[in-house]
């Protein structure tokens, strides 16, 4: 491991006497993901060190503080989990991994059952990921799975119908704002309507591009924004993921920074 002036970094005679959960607690828990990769370079106790679920779960609370679709302190259910990261799932994680597969797992009483209807599913089922080889801790997986799928733009249908998006015009995102829904059943409602007397609106989704069509209005084309919100906009409007505790001011300087002054989408070249 090198220095900053290039000269290598040599470890103490002492280094490995100090205990490894103060290790873990008093320096690892506070290096960036970049640090942890070089601390894990240097030997296999400190490799070990830096797998512990202590460490990875302190950097899931620092970096998804202010993330949208992650919850802080909780694991990320869509993660490639190992059956040996499976194993070590609570039952609270457990129904967290069934609810994003569609798994009924209300008549389940012990984590077998979880985890054997998990294994069923991922048998008879292809999920698409771009998440690479199963990760065998919970919460690095949940850590790295993540940020991968921070950088996927093509929206589902059950994301876009769970997602309560604020409205703007394009051109001036200070002058309007309204709350848009989609409805599973392929219905529209914005509440307030930017338009007098609004007819009933439909929606649809084209599955392989995620780009949604809202009644003959121009497409909108799904994006991301630096907080993992979902985006929909064209050429005249964008769509903005709600939040709870939502800042009209903080969205449409948000707009204004990562939109403004820009018709044309960026390309979706991270879509999985």
């Amino acid at each position: 491991m090198r220095r900053a002036d290039g000269g290598m970094l040599k470890l103490k005679p002492g280094f490995y006497d100090v205990p490894a959960a103060v290790v873990t607690t008093h320096v690892l828990c506070y290096a960036t993901i970049v640090e942890l990769c070089h601390f894990a370079c240097i030997s296999r106790p400190l490799r070990e060190m830096c797998e512990q679920d202590d460490v990875w779960l302190k950097r899931i609370n620092a970096h998804w503080e202010n993330k949208l679709n992650v919850t802080p302190g909780s694991i990320f259910p869509a993660a490639n989990f190992s059956d040996a990261a499976l194993a070590t799932l609570s039952v609270k994680e457990l129904k967290q991994v069934c609810a994003f597969m569609h798994i009924s797992a209300s008549r389940f009483l012990d984590k077998t059952e979880f985890r054997n209807a998990i294994a069923a599913v991922r048998k008879t089922r292809s999920f698409k990921r771009a998440f690479g080889m199963p990760r065998q801790l919970k919460f690095k997986a949940s850590y790295v799975c993540a940020e991968l799928d921070s950088r996927r733009t093509v929206i589902t249908e059950d994301e876009l119908c769970s997602i309560e998006w604020a409205f703007f015009f394009k051109h001036n995102p200070h002058s309007f704002k309204s709350i848009a829904k989609f409805h599973a059943d392929g219905h529209f409602t914005m509440k307030p309507w930017p338009m007098p007397d609004p007819e009933s609106l439909s929606w649809r989704r084209n599955s392989e591009t995620g780009v949604v069509q809202i009644h003959h209005f121009p497409g909108h084309r799904p994006g991301r924004m630096s907080n993992w919100g979902f985006t929909l906009q064209n050429m005249h409007v964008i769509f903005v993921q709600n939040a709870p505790g939502f800042n009209a001011s903080a969205y449409q300087n948000a707009l204004s920074q990562e939109f403004g002054g820009h018709d044309d989408d960026e390309d979706v070249a991270g879509a999985y």
